[in-house]
Order: structure tokens, then sequence, then C-alpha cells
């Protein structure tokens, strides 16, 4: 199991936050991950692709990701090129070094022409 999500309807969403949090806080990964959902993990995404960077051999310098949701957050932060969807909230754009409207493009182009961004 990676992660488990749940739906919390958005009414209720602040105590469950906090009581996720007071139960599970200090065992597992908790963010939002969408209007109403809530996920659970032991690492984050963030954790992941460094596990993944460091049994490769990249750099932060050598990897792309791509999030749209709180939960890409930690990822997006932990690379140097990061794109949030064109979709996102302002919070998580913040988090990345570009804002694409589409995955696709951005590989093609790198593809194609060896450009990031």
């Amino acid at each position: 199991i990676i992660n488990i999500s749940t739906f919390v309807p958005e009414d209720q969403a602040e105590e469950q936050d906090r009581d996720f949090n007071e139960r599970w806080g200090d065992l597992l990964q908790i963010t939002r991950s969408g209007s109403g959902w809530v996920e659970f993990a032991l690492s984050g995404k963030g954790a992941g692709v460094r596990d993944i960077m460091e049994r490769h051999g990249y750099t932060k310098d050598e990897v792309m990701v791509f999030g749209d949701n709180y939960n890409d957050i930690e990822m997006l932060s932990s690379v140097t090129h990061s794109f949030a969807m064109a979709g996102a909230d302002d919070e998580v754009k913040a988090h990345a070094k570009y804002v694409t409207p589409s995955v696709e493009d951005v590989i093609e182009r790198f593809l194609n022409t060896g450009e990031i961004g």
C-alpha cells in the first residue's frame, strides 16, 4: 500500500484534519489531495522521488515532476524542474518552477529540443 485516500465533506474538513493529525500525524503524512479528499501515506511523494533519484544516481537537476494538488507540494519542491498544472491552486503553483497546461507538451518539447520550461 502506497497511500490511502478518503473523502471528507468540506464542512467537516477542519475538524477531521485536526482529528486525523492528532491520531496518526506522528506515523503518517496526511495531506489534502483535492476538494474533500484526504491522503494518508507512510511518506510523501517528495520522499518517493528522492528515493528514486538516490537509487538510480540522479540529481535533482536531472528529474522533472508534474503536480496539480496539495499532496504534490513536497514533490514539486524536491527537484529543480517542477511543473504545476495550469488548473492547480495558486498555493500549489507557488511551489513549482514552471506552470504548464499539458504534461505531453513539456515532454515533447524536451525530447525534440532538449529545452525545459
